[in-house]
């Protein structure tokens, strides 16, 4: 017989997989915000749009990251939902705080990551 988990059980169970600040050392990163919560380790150009793929601070656990992948659109969008092993993207199935973090960092500091040139939108 089938036993019924609620959600809740689930997500309660549920242990991200989480970075340590010195463990990021071992990722050469590209792009690191100016308050060190946010660490791009790659970025390009896709068929679909932009990647970006980094490490993002946790709020509820200082100086432990979670590792996220977003891609976005050429207006700026998600697209696709994006990839972040925390609780609240597992649990809900939704874009999390991550991706969205990750997201409006390099739309905001485009200019300042190597390899991106989303200054010149193609027509």
């Amino acid at each position: 017989m089938a036993e019924n988990v609620s959600k809740g059980a689930q997500y309660a169970k549920y242990t991200p997989d989480l970075f340590e600040r010195s463990e990021l050392s071992e990722f050469p990163w590209i792009f690191r915000s100016r308050d060190k919560k946010v660490y791009l380790v790659a970025a390009g150009k896709a068929s679909e749009g932009t990647y970006i793929k980094g490490f993002v601070e946790s709020d509820s656990r200082p100086g432990m990251y979670h590792y996220v992948v977003a891609m976005v659109g050429s207006h700026h969008e998600l697209v696709g939902g994006g990839f972040c092993e925390c609780e609240s993207r597992v649990y809900y199935g939704k874009p999390c705080k991550h991706i969205l973090k990750i997201r409006n960092i390099m739309v905001k500091n485009r200019s300042g990551i190597p390899g991106l040139d989303l200054a010149r939108k193609e027509g």
